[in-house]
């Protein structure tokens, strides 16, 4: 049967068949891991590009930007108990508009 392929003096030694399987499956998995891997790449890197791009830019500044930064530590100061420094502060801020 196939027992006689094995024998001493044969050629084929199942370490060597081994060998070449353990290679030929190690080889297989390393080329299907690097398709997926540069395919996931290149599409991590056109959708950063595409979110750079279509991004909109918003501006933070406001025209009033000031005037509601006064407002807002004139409430604060009320809040904290000092009302009669935060009534000076609106009053100012109100004579300089």
């Amino acid at each position: 049967m196939g027992t006689d392929s094995f024998e001493p003096g044969s050629n084929l030694d199942p370490n060597d068949a081994a060998k070449r399987l353990q290679a030929a499956v190690v080889s297989g998995y390393r080329a299907g891991f690097r398709i997926v891997f540069i395919l996931s790449a290149s599409l991590a890197a056109l959708s950063f590009i595409l979110a750079f791009l279509l991004m909109p830019q918003v501006n933070l500044s406001r025209p009033d930007d000031e005037k509601l930064k006064k407002e807002g530590r004139a409430r604060d100061m009320a809040r904290r108990g000092k009302a009669e420094d935060a009534e000076a502060l609106t009053i100012k801020n109100q004579e300089k508009e």
